[in-house]
């Protein structure tokens, strides 16, 4: 069974990816642009996430850079959450950093559909 902390992060770690669709998908007129896009997106991220290109090896910008990475940030919480089980008040930091940047991604994603010329929002 999952621990309230455990649920709280996945349910974040949804939130953050559907956000992040949802203002790539604003962006775009067309699917098959969005979906490229959203691939190349999804593809830059994942190779910054320390999972290939470790941040020591990086200027010391992009390492900081990599650190607000969403899925460095998700991967964190998430192994922080599950295997080091550790209190939600130490990881309240990257948790408010995590919901901030679902906030910032869901206000663009709407401007970007309140301002575009052939899309309406009603």
């Amino acid at each position: 069974m999952l621990s309230p902390l455990t649920s709280l992060v996945l349910f974040i770690l949804v939130a953050l990816s559907v956000s992040l669709g949802l203002l790539i998908g604003s962006l775009f007129n067309k699917y098959e642009n969005g979906m490229i896009v959203g691939v190349s997106i999804s593809g830059v991220l994942m190779l910054l996430s320390e999972k290939f290109i470790m941040p020591s090896s990086l200027s010391h910008f992009l390492a900081n850079l990599i650190e607000y990475n969403p899925f460095s940030l998700l991967e964190n919480l998430l192994r922080m959450s599950l295997i080091n089980m550790i209190p939600f008040n130490q990881l309240l930091n990257v948790v408010s950093v995590c919901i901030l940047m679902i906030i910032a991604f869901l206000v663009l994603a709407f401007l970007g559909l309140m301002f575009s010329s052939d899309k309406m929002v009603s």
